[in-house]
């Protein structure tokens, strides 16, 4: 089993109003918004385990359509999933779920809310199995829910997979220690989430790296000279850990 991370990582788009009114909310109110698995980004979401079921009357119907079983869409459904990461400077991730960097990246403790959370496993192929009953369905179901194809491997994911019909996952105040901010954020959304936030949480920024081929992470109000001095990078964790900036230098990561 791999080690849980001390942080995880909830990428978020700021494409909208409603966006930038649902981030204040998670911060300010502590809690986050749990989809189900249809409403996640892989429409083969837990698809990996091919899960068949004893015959039943009509059960060929949507084998025939190569629609996913009734009984174990169902079973699905009574499932909340909120995906994570163990990285906050993955670049597709930033691309792809933080709007090309006009999103954000929020920075949790796993020692509460999160501390059930469940690394992924990537696979090469498709496994089948068998449910004779409903226990041994609702085992596969929780299994599907932490398997994906290896083409997803580089979001290094974590999930939390709860059996609940809550719209929301609490978590205490503490648990959220660092928000970055993505470098193409409007000087107006950042100034934004800046003054309708705790002063108290740290604020990060994205940087790009030529050298180094990295996203840099750097505190939000950061600027660089151009004095020839080596720039100065945040080791994100050990900063979110003492709880104030904790730096590297460039050379360190270019050697």
């Amino acid at each position: 089993m791999m080690e849980k991370p001390m942080f995880v990582y909830k990428y978020k788009s700021i494409d909208t109003k409603e966006d930038l009114i649902r981030l204040i909310d998670i911060v300010n109110n502590h809690r986050i918004y749990l989809p189900n698995y249809a409403q996640l980004n892989d429409p083969l979401e837990g698809e990996i385990i091919n899960i068949e079921l004893d015959g039943y009357m009509g059960c060929s119907l949507s084998l025939m359509a190569d629609k996913e079983d009734k009984y174990v869409q169902a079973c699905k459904g009574e499932y909340k999933i909120l995906s994570l990461s163990e990285k906050p400077d993955v670049s597709q991730l930033w691309a792809h779920y933080a709007n090309n960097y006009e999103g954000v990246c929020l920075c949790f403790k796993t020692d509460g809310a999160f501390r059930k959370i469940q690394a992924v496993e990537y696979c090469d192929n498709r496994e089948n199995v068998h449910s004779e009953d409903s226990k041994s369905l609702t085992r596969y179901v929780r299994k599907s829910f932490v398997k994906k194809n290896k083409g997803w491997q580089y979001e290094k994911e974590w999930r939390l997979v709860l059996k609940t019909q809550k719209e929301y996952l609490t978590f205490e105040e503490r648990e959220l220690v660092g928000i970055i901010l993505g470098h193409n954020l409007s000087r107006e959304v950042v100034n934004f989430i800046r003054d309708n936030t705790d002063e108290r949480l740290l604020k990060m920024r994205t940087d790009i790296g030529y050298r180094t081929f990295n996203i840099n992470i750097l505190p939000l109000g950061f600027r660089y000279d151009f004095d020839g001095t080596p720039l100065k990078i945040l080791d994100v964790k050990k900063t979110l850990n003492r709880q104030r900036y904790t730096y590297y230098s460039i050379t360190d990561k270019l050697r």
